[in-house]
């Protein structure tokens, strides 16, 4: 298989093959860590022959170990760091509270609107333009609601438009039981959206059973015609 516009190739081979080819050896590793006891094999180093190497950028599923996707902070941080930090104030401002509230801007009381972003990272304007797409990647049950990007746009007058739903991570049912998460999904797919309105957008699931999501999602993403030319990944 290769991708619409070559630039990426899948090939499949018995591990003894890759092996020679990429004169290497695969060792074979297990994820303690998941419940499925996923199997995996890498190698340490790979070399291929030097007429090829500048037509090449990297071969996946060598030497890289699939990505360690954490549920939450509290996963990644020591629990007495995970707990400070749960109780400071988690909205950014960018003055101070007791500044003047500049012309034509509201006082956001610390909250990170899209106001504020504009302001922070001097963008011009919020019109995206209808013939380029953006795309927000998404992974390990992040689900996003159609419903809450309709009431984001109507309650800051935003463009009102539906995001493409790619890998059928979309819910009406956030929080419910059982949990369904949507925190990660709904900002990143509002805020790109509110951004860059009129934008035509995609909210793209990869399931992170995969070996590697982002490999899952950069290719079959680099087999459309054509491509998305903006992406958000916050993992």
């Amino acid at each position: 298989w290769k991708s619409r516009h070559c630039d990426f190739i899948k090939v499949s081979a018995p591990i003894s093959r890759w092996e020679k080819l990429l004169r290497t050896e695969f060792f074979e590793h297990e994820d303690l860590s998941s419940k499925k006891n996923n199997i995996f094999h890498r190698s340490k180093h790979y070399s291929v022959p030097a007429a090829i190497q500048p037509h090449l950028h990297a071969i996946f599923n060598t030497v890289q170990m699939p990505p360690k996707i954490f549920d939450s902070m509290s996963d990644i941080l020591p629990q007495e760091v995970f707990n400070k930090a749960t109780q400071l104030r988690p909205l950014i401002n960018a003055r101070n509270e007791s500044d003047p509230v500049p012309s034509g801007q509201s006082n956001t009381g610390g909250a990170v609107t899209v106001a504020l972003l504009n302001k922070v990272y001097n963008i011009p304007g919020n019109k995206g333009s209808s013939s380029l797409t953006q795309v927000v990647f998404a992974t390990n049950k992040n689900y996003f609601a159609p419903g809450d990007l309709t009431t984001f746009q109507n309650k800051n007058g935003f463009t009102k438009q539906a995001a493409l739903n790619i890998g059928g991570f979309a819910t009406a049912q956030c929080d419910s039981n059982p949990p369904v998460s949507c925190g990660e999904g709904n900002l990143d797919i509002q805020y790109l959206m509110g951004v860059a309105q009129n934008s035509p957008s995609i909210y793209w699931y990869s399931s992170n059973t995969e070996t590697d999501p982002f490999v899952s999602w950069i290719t079959s993403m680099a087999d459309m015609n054509p491509p998305p030319q903006s992406s958000s990944i916050s993992y």
